[in-house]
């Protein structure tokens, strides 16, 4: 049986085409790991993760007004299309843009 992962990924690869833009975690974990030495890199290293809070934030907003509009519409006329990965959460789950929101 495929990880969740790999099912994330056979259903993105038969639904849609989505551009691996950014690697939000993997930016995160470096910023949020990065060892600094003086008060200055502090501060920079604190700016560049609210800079990439903030983007993620901007993100995820986009994703969610767009999968709120088109609630009710048919699949195929669905910009974000719901994907099947499983779980135990219930509820469509919709992919976009390396980012996955969970449908209540």
């Amino acid at each position: 049986q495929a990880s969740a992962n790999q099912q994330v990924k056979n259903e993105v690869e038969k639904n849609v085409v989505v551009p691996v833009v950014r690697n939000w975690n993997e930016e995160f974990q470096t910023l949020f790991s990065q060892k600094h030495n003086d008060l200055q890199s502090e501060l920079k290293r604190l700016l560049e993760l609210e800079k990439l809070t903030e983007s993620f934030i901007n993100l995820a907003l986009d994703i969610s007004k767009k999968i709120v509009q088109q609630k009710g519409l048919p699949v195929e006329k669905m910009e974000i299309k719901p994907i099947d990965v499983g779980g135990v959460a219930g509820g469509e789950k919709v992919f976009d843009i390396l980012v996955m929101v969970r449908h209540f």
